[in-house]
């Protein structure tokens, strides 16, 4: 009188009928069912990288990152994960990530220093919110404005924080980091650009 349905995917609507039969089938019992909020999937495509030339200060190059969805949502997508990672030409790594609901941010001084290496990748999150919150819990909300890749999205952070005080048993659900591009960074000795290399991995 029970079956499982295994290997259903998250966050989808789905038919179900079941029928009793003997000889003859009876009439099918239909429901619908929606399943629950999972882990995004994964990403297509690397993040892509548009440079130009900064006007006012010429030692370095600005850009901005672009990135599409995944290719599953398994929620409302409820905001990104942002990583760069910079690799120094002493072999010296610093990363940092920041959120936004943005699918873009821009870089002020890209390629600033000789020899850097940059990886830039992208990872979806959902939140999962448990049922027993004793408030309605409120909207994530975000900037409207384009936002630099250093740092967060302050009004995205006190919505994460707002539902967590509602909702402190909630947990997040990221998915996996997208491909990397990588640019790195040449220059002929003063402080003009010589080269810059978008490399996708």
């Amino acid at each position: 009188m029970n079956y499982s349905l295994n290997g259903l995917m998250a966050y989808t609507d789905y038919d179900i009928a079941v029928q009793a039969c003997t000889k003859e089938c009876s009439k099918p019992m239909k429901t619908k069912l929606k399943t629950t909020i999972g882990a995004p999937g994964n990403f297509s495509h690397h993040p892509t990288v548009e440079t130009y030339q900064n006007n006012l200060l010429k030692n370095y190059t600005s850009a901005t990152v672009r990135w599409d969805e995944p290719t599953f949502r398994g929620g409302d997508l409820d905001y990104y994960e942002f990583k760069t990672k910079i690799t120094s030409r002493d072999g010296a790594v610093t990363e940092k990530i920041i959120k936004t609901r943005n699918q873009n941010c821009f870089l002020e001084e890209l390629c600033a220093h000789d020899g850097h290496l940059y990886d830039f990748t992208v990872r979806a999150v959902n939140m999962v919110l448990t049922p027993h919150s004793k408030e309605s819990p409120p909207i994530i909300q975000s900037s409207t404005e384009l936002q630099t890749c250093d740092r967060d999205d302050p009004l995205l952070i006190k919505s994460l924080s707002d539902l967590k005080l509602v909702d402190p048993h909630s947990w997040f659900l990221p998915g996996p980091w997208s491909p990397a591009a990588s640019t790195t960074c040449q220059y002929n000795g003063s402080n003009s650009l010589q080269a810059l290399s978008l490399i996708h991995i």
